[in-house]
């Protein structure tokens, strides 16, 4: 089985990107996947600040901070390639300033088309995000499935939290005349339903705290209700991702493959 690789990418800052690769980290620490977090974007490190997180900062500015370097993402696909060990999935947090850069990069470099193909089944996590944000996000996610919805899966993480995913029109998102134009180019939607205002107060508390669900848990900060709240926020998520997204486990060996290596080697 290939590696996975999760890419959460939109133009649109303040979007959800950082929570969604949260989400699929904790995602990950769930089911026991070996994992690795890459954050790219060093001016606002809100994904890679999880200290308990195995996660590598990507640098793509120059020395003096002033400007992206559109070759620095090669050391990236460099360490996907020759750098992973017991890595079954890959978790990418693209931010908002290096988004075009990346695009640009992965486009002229072939990156998804042909370098990492055939090592990785790459799944490009876009939120959609409700309240003023709808058109925007809608139309990053357009424009993303129109470049590479032929060499990776594109995934939708339609998100209520910044308000009701309907247009100027009363349009839900999948009655917007964008999401019908890709519909069938999509490899499934993960709705992130509004939260009430309790579990809000927990969940904002535990990121406010960099801790992952599995830590608030053994933390006397956290009380018994916000705990249950937490939890249940964070398997409804699970839930929804157990139905697109395959759990990557390595192959095993299994004893008749082991005993005829056994006599071969003899």
């Amino acid at each position: 089985m290939k590696r996975q690789l999760f890419v959460n990418i939109n133009q649109k800052g303040g979007c959800s990107k950082s929570h969604n690769a949260f989400s699929e980290t904790c995602w990950a620490i769930h089911h026991n996947i070996p994992y690795i977090g890459f954050d790219t974007d060093s001016s606002n490190a809100s994904y890679g600040d999880y200290a308990s997180f195995n996660i590598k900062s990507v640098e793509t500015m120059d020395n003096d901070g002033l400007e992206i370097k559109p070759e620095k993402w090669d050391a990236l696909a460099y360490y996907l390639l020759e750098n992973l060990k017991d890595e079954r999935l890959c978790i990418i947090d693209i931010g908002a300033s290096q988004f075009q850069s990346f695009v640009s990069w992965a486009v002229s470099s072939n990156i998804f088309s042909e370098i990492l193909k055939d090592h990785f089944d790459t799944h490009f996590l876009v939120p959609v995000a409700g309240g003023e944000m709808l058109h925007d996000t809608i139309n990053g996610l357009k424009y993303l499935t129109e470049l590479f919805s032929q060499d990776v899966n594109i995934v939708a993480f339609a998100t209520e939290y910044f308000g009701e995913l309907k247009d100027e029109n009363n349009n839900t998102f999948e009655e917007t005349p964008e999401y019908l134009e890709i519909k069938e180019q999509l490899d499934g939607i993960v709705y992130i339903r509004k939260m009430d205002s309790l579990q809000t107060l927990a969940v904002e508390k535990m990121k406010k705290a960099k801790l992952t669900p599995e830590e608030t848990k053994l933390d006397e900060r956290f009380k018994l209700l916000e705990k249950s709240r937490i939890n249940t926020v964070m398997n409804n998520t699970y839930m929804m991702m157990d139905q697109i997204f395959d759990i990557p486990i390595p192959p095993k060996t299994s004893k008749t493959n082991t005993k005829k290596e056994e006599e071969t080697t003899a």
